[in-house]
């Protein structure tokens, strides 16, 4: 089984647990209630922490109306099986729910959660077991229901991602048994059960993703395994059929990070990276409403990693991405207005010596603001979370530190009028035991912390 906890910021936490020395970390980390108070951005809140449990990068929801939701997979270090997903509650200007477990140890292992909301605030999140993709949904104001499993049973399921509209209709695509099925709800109503996507040759499907748009389309990309790995993509109607034939989008490969972003009227943007030795080309096929998608472009040639995508209100699409330099690393953006073409990279975070790393990016369902999150380290000193915003004239903001040090793993959402609420993991070295105890001791505690941002 392809347990996909690399795309959820696993890595990241290793390398930074294993770049920063612990004594570095006592000397440079301190309370959140000790970070400085950046420009527009809260505090930030501590929703859990634990001795015990690592946790995988927090999955971000808000509506219209600023209610928010956050969920997270948490695991044994050396025992991935006693994993679960986790998850809080927040309705506009009010504090955070206690956390609630979605799925716990006793059901075997859990991964990769997702969470979407829709524009009333009703909230579905999915994760992977061992046993199929499960879901379960969360009214506006009310509780968490019961956990279903929308996959076919007695097959193994994997790679799924999940998608919501503002009426909240909801979709999820998934592999399972070398085909690409896809499983559907209405608003209010029970899934339905899945099926295969037709004309998919039955070999290796990879990385599947889907959006939904106001028009009732559902739109589809992934990763077809032969020949070569090339990035494919399909939209199903609102009547369940397939609007025209699959098309292919790249012709060469190995593909991976493949991302698919969309608005609410149904423009979009598919971008993805190459893999390769000396050069890690990113390309993008972008899609106007109603249409089918246009011919992939090259975005870098560069050594370039962890593509982000984001379609605003008017069709305007960005593509956020890590520029490795010989000694440096910057964070870039590329945007491309709906009817025109992709302008040449530019950095949003300067470069600096030492690193920048799982960008995240965002868009306001009804403006063309955009607001962007990623790490940030300088020599050993610990990782901070750092933030900047791009208003409708296209200029990006300085960036600035949103979190303590020894954070890692950030998401990002954004509501209709500018506010933002970001998400990432925080680290804190425990103090050295009295005694000898056994040789497995955790040297420090991992929360999950939040910060909002108000214009």
């Amino acid at each position: 089984m392809r347990i996909r906890r690399s795309l959820r910021g696993g890595p990241c936490r290793r390398w930074f647990a294993l770049l920063v020395s612990f004594a570095a970390l006592v000397a440079c980390v301190s309370p959140a209630t000790s970070v400085a108070h950046a420009a527009g951005w809260s505090v930030p809140q501590k929703i859990v922490s634990s001795k015990v449990w690592q946790y995988e990068r927090p999955q971000l929801a808000r509506d219209v109306f600023g209610d928010a939701v956050v969920v997270w997979h948490r695991e044994e270090e050396l025992n991935e099986t006693l994993s679960g997903v986790e998850a809080a509650t927040r309705r506009a200007n009010a504090a955070w729910s206690s956390p609630v477990t979605l799925h716990g140890p006793r059901g075997g292992g859990t991964y990769a959660p997702e969470v979407a909301m829709d524009s009333s605030g009703n909230a579905t999140a999915a994760w992977q077991t061992l046993s199929g993709v499960q879901a379960v949904s969360h009214p506006v104001g009310g509780r968490w229901g019961r956990k279903v499993t929308i996959s076919r049973r007695g097959r193994r399921a994997e790679a799924f991602h999940l998608a919501l509209d503002g009426r909240g209709d909801a979709a999820a695509v998934f592999e399972q048994y070398l085909s690409l099925e896809l499983a559907t709800r209405r608003r209010g109503g029970a899934w339905r059960a899945p099926s295969a996507l037709p004309g998919i040759p039955r070999a290796g499907v990879y990385e599947p993703k889907v959006a939904i748009d106001a028009r009732g389309e559902t739109i589809i990309a992934w990763v077809h395994d032969q020949p070569g790995k090339r990035v494919q993509a399909l939209v199903v109607g609102a009547n369940g059929k397939l609007e025209g034939p699959i098309q292919t989008l790249s012709r060469k490969g190995p593909i991976t990070e493949l991302q698919l972003s969309a608005n609410a009227v149904g423009d979009a943007v598919v971008v993805w990276r190459e893999e390769g030795k000396n050069a890690r080309p990113i390309e993008a096929a972008t899609r106007l409403a109603g249409r089918r998608f246009a011919n992939a472009v090259t975005i870098s040639r560069q050594k370039d990693t962890g593509p982000r995508a984001a379609v605003d209100p008017g069709g305007d699409a960005t593509i956020l991405f890590t520029r490795i330099h010989p000694a440096t690393t910057a964070v870039e953006a590329t945007t491309r207005p709906a009817r025109g073409r992709w302008s040449a990279p530019k950095p949003v975070a300067p470069p600096r010596r030492g690193s920048t790393f799982a960008p995240q990016l965002a868009a306001g369902p009804t403006s063309g603001l955009l607001m962007a999150v990623w790490g940030a380290s300088v020599a050993s000193a610990p990782a901070v979370i750092e933030a900047s915003i791009r208003s409708p004239q296209g200029a990006w903001q300085t960036p600035v530190v949103i979190s303590p040090p020894a954070s890692f793993t950030p998401s990002i959402a954004l509501t209709t009028n500018g506010d933002a609420t970001a998400a990432w993991i925080h680290q804190e070295p425990l103090p050295e035991p009295s005694s000898v105890g056994p040789q497995e001791q955790p040297s420090f505690s991992e929360s999950i912390e939040t910060a909002d941002y108000e214009p």
